[in-house]
């Protein structure tokens, strides 16, 4: 039999066609079958005629075109799970590209866009960078980047052939890309200058300098011109300071050579045939006398030199103002010094200010009926130097003429009846303590100015010289025991005798009047013993506190004896 689909011959009791698996709807004989009708009962049937192996008259295969031919259902399971994949592939496709579209943003490359050329001569080449915007705003939809988008040269013009040119982007990212949605790429980029003509060249600067004057941080900057210089081109040009005041010592000036209204360089081409270079040279500011800003910066013969003037002026005060009688210097000892040092560099007025402080002790002595003051007391007193300059060699100026001294006094009173309206006292230019001294000098200006503190407040005090003759001689065996406490070993060392002086020199000092005929007429010896007070007058309150403990310790050594 003939399949009906295809028209392959296939076994005679097939359903389905081997070759192309189409159903069968009858069994099909391979020849034509007549049929008796007396075979068939009472029923007659009509013969059907033999049937070509090909149906559509042996022109090969016909199918039925309603005819849908038969799949494997096996073979179609397998077709549905490919297409199935294909979607889904499909979909995750459409999907990241939806998500890469949100993150991933289109971008424009401006270097593609950016030309540096370079023009003009060699040693005054100019660099001239063009971004060309109108194509930008062209290839992406009317994207504009004026004002978002610039670039800077390390060095733009005075070029030379084989020069380095540097360009570097600053560009506005976030609005390019929030306004037009496009990410911007760039990238920073070095430039070889070259194809610049050669020209002659002439030096503008010859015969042509800086002088720098003031003080720094106020110096000033001159432009000097030799009247005698060779070059004619530069005749009729102007020279420039970019600054010219408020200057200190490592600063920079640039000069630069110009004219009013032309370029330089192009008119001394056109007229000459030749263009300047350099146009400009920078100077460094040198040679400037500076306020000193540390005690570092101010020499020891510097400081010897104030101090020298500073006791000066002190003795001179002393000689001019007290009572010889009632008042004695017993010593002026150097403390250190206050250096106040201006904050703003822009100030006009006193810009330092070294202030030497010193301590006074004076001996005050007074008796009237019957009463005695005998005492040393401290005044702490300062000379104040100001505008102290140091040059770059180290060598300070000051005028040591130009000196403050305190105007506030110390009041000493006695408490002992001074005639019929008060007791009687003493007034010294100073302050009572080291501490009232500071403020008055340092805190009442540290609004304005910086302070270095180099005060040593336990010094020890130093006799006043006030002849030529040492002060270990003339009847006194310690000069200083009334202001400086005595070395135990040095009171071991002395004599019995040397002990006895050593004693009672601290009474003399006060104007004791002995009763031991000897030690009367040993001290009435020295010019500077006068008996004033009366034994019976005399008290130990007479004594400071120094002296009160030197009696006790000589007295303690000689009782061991």
């Amino acid at each position: 039999m003939f399949c009906q689909n295809c028209g392959n011959e296939m076994p005679g009791d097939s359903r389905f066609c081997p070759s192309c698996g189409a159903r069968q709807d009858s069994p099909v004989n391979s020849s034509p079958v007549h049929i008796d009708p007396r075979q068939s009962g009472n029923s007659m049937q009509t013969p059907r005629p033999a049937q070509a192996p090909y149906p559509n008259g042996g022109q090969g295969p016909y199918r039925d075109q309603y005819q849908r031919p038969y799949v494997d259902p096996a073979t179609q399971q397998k077709r549905n799970k490919t297409m199935l994949m294909v979607v889904g592939i499909a979909l995750l496709a459409v999907f990241i590209i939806g998500i890469l579209s949100i993150f991933i943003k289109p971008s424009i490359n401006l270097n593609k866009y950016l030309d540096v050329t370079f023009e003009g001569y060699d040693t005054v080449g100019k660099a001239v960078v063009t971004l060309d915007s109108d194509k930008i705003r062209k290839d992406f939809k009317d994207v504009d980047i004026y004002g978002h988008v610039s670039w800077e040269l390390d060095k733009a013009d005075s070029l030379c052939n084989g020069d380095t040119v540097s360009l570097t982007w600053d560009c506005d990212d976030d609005y390019i890309l929030e306004k037009f949605g496009y990410k911007l790429k760039y990238k920073d980029m070095e430039y070889t200058v070259k194809d610049l003509e050669e020209a002659e060249t002439f030096d503008p600067f010859e015969g042509v300098s800086v002088e720098f004057s003031g003080i720094d941080p106020q110096g000033t900057a001159a432009i000097v011109i030799d009247q005698q210089r060779t070059n004619s081109y530069a005749e009729g040009f102007m020279f420039q300071l970019d600054r010219n005041d408020g200057l200190s010592n490592g600063d920079t000036v640039t000069l630069t050579f110009s004219m009013y209204y032309d370029d330089p360089v192009e008119y001394c081409i056109e007229n000459y045939g030749v263009i300047p270079s350099p146009l400009y040279r920078e100077y460094t500011v040198q040679d400037l006398n500076a306020y000193v800003r540390s005690s570092a910066e101010i020499s020891e013969d510097c400081l010897d030199d104030m101090q020298s003037q500073a006791e000066d002026a002190f003795r001179a005060y002393v000689v001019r103002e007290w009572d010889s009688s009632e008042s004695k210097l017993e010593s002026l000892t150097y403390l250190g010094n206050y250096l106040l040092t201006v904050k703003a560099d822009d100030y006009w007025g006193t810009n330092n200010a070294i202030y030497l402080v010193y301590k006074a002790q004076i001996r005050n002595q007074y008796s009237d009926r019957g009463k005695s003051y005998d005492k040393v007391n401290d005044v702490y007193w300062f000379a104040a130097f100001s505008n102290i300059m140091v040059n770059p060699s180290g060598v300070n100026t000051v005028d040591l003429m130009d000196y403050n001294t305190p105007g506030s006094t110390v009041e000493i009173d006695t408490n002992i009846s001074y005639g019929w309206f008060g007791t009687k006292t003493w007034r010294f230019y100073g302050y009572p303590s080291l501490d009232a001294l500071y403020d008055a000098v340092v805190v009442y200006n540290s609004e304005s100015y910086n302070h270095e503190d180099n005060v040593d407040g336990s010094t020890k005090s130093q006799p006043a010289q006030t002849s030529d003759e040492p002060a270990g001689e003339a009847g006194i065996i310690f000069p200083d025991s009334s202001s400086v406490l005595i070395d135990e070993a040095d009171a071991r060392a002395l004599s019995d005798e040397e002990l006895r002086y050593a004693i009672n020199e601290l009474y003399a000092r006060h104007g004791y009047i002995f009763n031991d005929e000897e030690l009367a007429a040993y001290y009435s010896q020295f010019d500077w013993y006068e008996g004033t007070v009366k034994s019976s007058d005399f008290t130990l309150d007479m004594f400071n506190d120094i002296e009160q403990k030197n009696v006790e310790m000589l007295q303690k050594e000689r009782e061991s004896r």
